[in-house]
């Protein structure tokens, strides 16, 4: 898959501004400031339905506007779509093919994109959150149960949760409880029908990456004791959990940790490498994805240069396109691992919220 027409209106600076893409690399260049990083914005919400960046959905609309729009055309393997995104402060509004679309996820399941931004080290040295989600991004372009079951799981828990704060009888929490255990099992069946080609994936892309770190070690923890079933959990944690005012075991503590025989501990990690085993992770995502349906999803990399040396830069990129048919990349400036690019790139300057095409374009090497 890959945008082939960008529109981007009243999103932060960007106004009215019209790209031309396609496949291959596309490389925005500009001052800090200027731009480039809400073009990667307008994408990530055509693939989300929400930004990457702090602030809000207020902060995402541009001063004195009501709403932003975003439409875009993607080449997909069932050929030309159109979709289009608005966001006004107070709701939401999609657009599929010109017809109007009621629940987000049609919107979202069309485009599977994914951004890597600065802060991306994160996803290995922060919270298990950005870990789960990463195999959810996968699970939900990919099996068609998860969504709904995912939902019904957290509106469930988000019930039992407010019911263990208010201290509520037994009887009240009971049906929540057997709703925790019955949906929280599914989610748990489906990830686990994933994960283990994941993890292999997973292992293969960091031993590319990081090959200097040694013997790659990968672990999942599902969220639910493996000694128990989930309903013996939810009955010996009962105590512990009114406690706590929240449900302490479940599919929502799921995590994963990867691990090197030369860093054991993710505290051993530079900033560097750790980035590295966010994109060996990210990578190996969208290769599972391009496996099991056959479409390659389009990836954003948002500052690529800072924290990554030339040859990992170039290295990174080779392996993107390994499973990526678009890549969008920004930076303050030019990187000879970007001018060594031998396939198709376009790059753009970007000023002010005004994008234009660099010349000469060079294209399979050519210029």
């Amino acid at each position: 898959m890959h945008i082939q027409r960008l529109l981007i209106d009243r999103l932060r600076c960007l106004d009215k501004v019209e790209l031309t893409l396609g496949p291959g690399l596309h490389v925005f260049i500009g001052p800090n400031g200027s731009g480039k990083t809400s073009v990667l914005e307008a994408v990530a919400l055509l693939g989300s339905g929400r930004s990457f960046r702090a602030g809000g959905k207020d902060a995402l609309i541009a001063r004195g506007a009501e709403k932003l729009s975003i439409f875009a055309e993607l080449e997909i393997f069932s050929g030309l779509q159109q979709i289009g995104f608005e966001r006004s402060h107070k709701t939401w509004r999609g657009r599929l093919n010109g017809g109007d679309i009621t629940q987000l996820t049609q919107l979202v399941r069309l485009a599977p994109i994914w951004v890597v931004e600065p802060n991306s080290h994160e996803l290995i040295s922060g919270g298990s959150e950005a870990r789960r989600a990463l195999i959810d991004w996968l699970l939900f372009h990919v099996e068609p149960t998860f969504a709904g079951v995912a939902a019904r799981y957290k509106a469930a828990l988000r019930q039992r949760n407010a019911l263990l704060k208010s201290d509520s009888e037994a009887r009240e929490l009971e049906p929540w409880t057997a709703m925790v255990v019955a949906l929280g099992t599914e989610l748990a069946v489906l990830r686990d029908r994933y994960i283990s080609d994941w993890m292999n994936a997973v292992r293969e892309s960091a031993a590319r990456l990081l090959p200097g770190l040694g013997v790659v070690s990968l672990t999942f923890k599902s969220g639910w004791p493996n000694d128990q079933s989930a309903s013996e959990t939810m009955a010996t944690r009962l105590a512990r959990d009114r406690a706590l005012g929240y449900t302490s075991a479940g599919p929502h503590r799921a995590d994963w940790s990867l691990s090197f025989a030369q860093a054991p501990e993710r505290e051993q990690f530079s900033r560097g490498q750790a980035k590295n085993a966010c994109l060996a992770a990210v990578l190996a995502t969208l290769a599972r994805y391009h496996a099991l349906s056959g479409e390659k999803p389009v990836l954003c990399l948002d500052d690529l240069f800072s924290e990554l040396d030339l040859e990992h830069q170039a290295h990174c990129l080779r392996l993107a396109f390994e499973v990526a048919d678009q890549v969008l990349v920004t930076g303050v400036a030019m990187s000879e691992a970007i001018n060594a690019w031998p396939g198709q790139l376009k790059v753009w300057n970007v000023n002010l919220g005004l994008c234009a095409p660099q010349l000469p374009l060079r294209v399979n090497g050519a210029r």
